[in-house]
């Protein structure tokens, strides 16, 4: 008899909306891999499930895409669609209902939790002393503080997805500074830029972009901001990814490169060899690029471990990371859903797959 898997998704893996292109061909990747493996992969959403029958609607994958209906899977991989904020309630209530079945996950869904509220994760991480920005609750005096020690800040929304009521605070000359809110609007992504007298003005001007993205005071933090190597005068921010696979081992590591330019919000992603030799060249001390891929690698691993201490083993993970003008990786943030190239899709499918099988051979044997 073929194992069993399903794939917990927020979208029909045939959407034709282009902006979830990238997410439904790694989905199908999945499913094909499955199917060459000889493991039966089933991809479902939310409104698919009936708990009355035990049975799910979905799409599986033979010589192509096709429908099928099958019992609810012992094992699933939520492929972010605890994430989307669209109906969170019902779908907490969703998945209490599967964990109440028996049902394992590629990643737990605590991880979500901990990955969602930087708060948490900062915290976790600061127990393992892992390398990461100081971070603090917004207040005035916080606030304070902050722009004191520091020449750069980040605000943040202690939930925030997709940069979406980030405010970047820098100070200039003068006891100036300036202010950039990132916010999407109609899920247009738009960036506001402003100057200000640090005294005076910025609290007023800080809590009316908050007002802007439609975020509260209390629902922000505050983040050191770090000195990062740049490429072509621009922050890079790498994303470190992290998988298992087929005995559980760690399987698989890599990386992408964002640039974020002057005036855009969303980085553009670029291969990172490039810019790691770049960063090579950069820094006084001598370091290939080779070893400054070991040094995210490393802090992504550590990283990972740590997560798994609290929330139990992890299938898959993502870290944004920044390499300091001292050769060093920072822990930005932890993504439960990390995004990747479609040039990693038949990779990560293939470790997915195995790392799930490895968790339904496991629930087999403990049935004998």
């Amino acid at each position: 008899m073929k194992q069993q898997i399903g794939i917990l998704t927020y979208v029909s893996v045939l959407c034709p909306d282009e902006d979830e292109k990238i997410y439904c061909d790694y989905i199908r990747a999945i499913l094909e891999v499955g199917s060459q493996k000889g493991v039966d992969v089933v991809s479902f959403d939310f409104e698919s499930i009936d708990f009355e029958s035990g049975k799910i609607r979905g799409y599986t994958f033979d010589k192509k895409i096709i429908e099928k209906e099958t019992t609810i899977p012992e094992v699933i991989y939520i492929a972010g669609a605890l994430d989307e904020p669209d109906r969170k309630k019902h779908k907490m209530q969703v998945k209490k209902k599967l964990e109440a079945r028996g049902v394992r996950f590629l990643n737990p869904p605590a991880l979500t939790e901990v990955c969602t509220d930087k708060t948490k994760s900062y915290d976790l991480f600061r127990a393992f002393d892992l390398n990461q920005p100081e971070t603090i609750s917004f207040s005035e005096e916080n606030l304070a503080a902050f722009l004191q020690k520091y020449d750069s800040i980040f605000v943040k929304p202690i939930k925030g997805m997709r940069t979406h009521g980030m405010i970047i605070i820098k100070k200039t000359e003068n006891q100036k500074c300036d202010l950039q809110l990132f916010y999407e609007e109609n899920y247009v992504k738009n960036k506001k830029a402003l100057s200000c007298v640090l005294t005076d003005q910025l609290l007023s001007q800080l809590l009316a972009l908050m007002e802007k993205s439609n975020i509260k005071p209390e629902d922000y933090f505050i983040q050191q901001g770090i000195d990062p190597l740049r490429y072509q005068d621009r922050r890079v921010f790498f994303r470190g990814m992290v998988q298992r696979g087929t005995g559980g081992e760690i399987r698989d590591f890599c990386i992408d490169a964002r640039i974020f330019g002057k005036d855009r919000v969303v980085g553009k992603k670029v291969e990172p060899e490039k810019i790691l030799e770049d960063f090579s060249l950069q820094l006084k001390k001598k370091v290939s690029a080779q070893e400054l891929r070991d040094i995210l690698e490393q802090e992504s691993v550590q990283g990972t471990e740590a997560l798994e201490q609290e929330v139990g083993p992890v299938g898959e993970v993502g870290f944004d990371l920044v390499l300091d003008t001292k050769g060093q990786a920072w822990i930005i943030e932890a993504n439960s859903r990390p995004g990747h190239r479609d040039t990693h899709h038949q990779v990560f499918a293939k470790n997915a797959v195995d790392y799930l099988s490895f968790l339904a051979s496991k629930k087999h044997d403990k049935k004998n």
